[in-house]
């Protein structure tokens, strides 16, 4: 583990020195944890800031919208297709027979 020489505002040096009344065993843990909550709010920051910036350049962009309105509807077929899949096979013949009784041609 590497040492780090840093200065502290009194109010926090003196919250610091309370490590204990929040649960750490020492200040090296209470920082610790303060900046790894610090590192994954900025990167969910940055996240946010990433998914706003997609969010606005698709909601502009129609071909891409259209792309992936097509590209659902073929999940769906697939997905429907894939349930189907253990069903036995029909012939064409079944098929015209199956019709001409149900009246449908």
């Amino acid at each position: 583990m590497q040492n780090t020489k840093f200065s502290l505002k009194p109010s926090l040096s003196e919250f610091l020195s309370n490590y204990r009344l929040y649960g750490f065993k020492n200040r090296t843990a209470m920082i610790q944890t303060a900046l790894l909550r610090f590192k994954k709010e900025l990167e969910l920051e940055n996240l946010r800031q990433s998914a706003d910036s997609y969010s606005e350049i698709y909601n502009k962009d129609s071909e891409l919208i259209d792309l992936t309105e097509s590209a659902i509807e073929d999940i769906e077929d697939l997905a429907a297709f894939e349930e189907r899949a253990d069903e036995p096979l029909i012939s064409y013949e079944q098929i015209i027979k199956r019709l001409n009784k149900d009246g449908r041609i």
